[in-house]
């Protein structure tokens, strides 16, 4: 389970398109966290933009690696606000957290690199030698959102996307080889595409023909094989070796059927989806970036 990092969007946000019930409630974030860490659980992801959550985790940083990143960026402000949101927002956190330090901070709006890159990297570089964050990092939807990875990927240590059945553009890009042979680690999140890849027909979103096709035909196969969705979801994107898997959940049943699933090897599910003639087509890539996504 080392290489699972729970994500924490849903302890601070209504977040998800098929989550109905809300945020997490304290109580279900205590035995959430509490299973995760007993079943060998070490990584969390969170955000300033995740409502609270960074608060409700005030008393598990010490018993997790904590991943946090910066503040969105308004693309009008001068360099020397961005990077005095960047340092008020990482002391706002280590406060929220109850900790000096972070296991590592990433870049929540990838493309200021390209506005501001001198600026940027030199102050993620401080923030590093004076201890307050020990790894560093850069989240993007898409590779091309960093025009000058030469330089970046001298300087992080995590690079996370998104990766899922629907979604493996950033995988398969050459750049990404490129990074991984400079020993950067590659975190991957949207497993679940939010929920669409396990109940699309509850989705609070409108779905492109395209999708909706693919996630119809997904969904029949998956009914009439008896497949679970939540096995082949990791394994779809264990193939690849990535060192962290983000995911979330709004509850102790869903973290307890999650961990079930993923030592579920009996049965080599993802060898049987690649025999299938199900791919998932002619969808726009706008639309794979659920900023994008209109709610139905």
């Amino acid at each position: 389970m080392s290489n699972l990092c729970l994500g924490t969007a849903q302890f601070g946000l209504d977040y998800g398109c098929t989550n109905h019930s809300g945020k997490v409630s304290p109580n279900e974030i205590d035995k959430i966290l509490e299973k995760f860490h007993n079943s060998g659980g070490k990584f969390l992801d969170t955000a300033p933009a995740y409502g609270n959550s960074e608060t409700l985790l005030s008393g598990y940083s010490q018993y997790f690696n904590i991943l946090s990143k910066t503040p969105h960026a308004d693309p009008l402000a001068q360099v020397d606000q961005v990077i005095e949101s960047f340092e008020s927002s990482l002391e706002n956190s280590l406060a929220a957290l109850n900790t000096s330090h972070i296991q590592g901070l990433l870049l929540h709006q990838a493309n200021i690199v390209n506005q501001y890159p001198d600026e940027v990297i030199n102050w993620l570089t401080s923030v590093k030698t004076d201890g307050r964050v020990r790894e560093l990092g850069v989240s993007v939807y898409e590779l091309s959102d960093i025009e000058d990875w030469d330089v970046l990927g001298d300087v992080i240590d995590w690079l996370q996307i998104p990766l899922n059945l629907m979604d493996e553009r950033a995988i398969r890009q050459p750049v990404l080889a490129q990074l991984r042979n400079k020993g950067i680690k590659i975190q991957v999140r949207s497993v679940f595409m939010q929920g669409l890849l396990l109940d699309h027909k509850s989705a609070k979103v409108v779905l492109p023909d395209p999708a909706r096709v693919f996630l119809d035909r997904y969904n029949t196969w998956c009914e009439k094989a008896n497949i679970n969705k939540l096995a082949l979801l990791f394994q779809s994107v264990m193939q690849y070796h990535p060192e962290l898997i983000t995911f979330g959940v709004n509850s102790i049943s869903e973290l307890e059927q999650i961990l079930l699933s993923v030592g579920d090897e009996k049965a080599n599910l993802l060898q049987q989806w690649t025999a299938q003639d199900i791919a998932a087509t002619d969808i726009p890539e706008s639309w794979l970036n659920p900023f994008n996504w209109e709610l139905a």
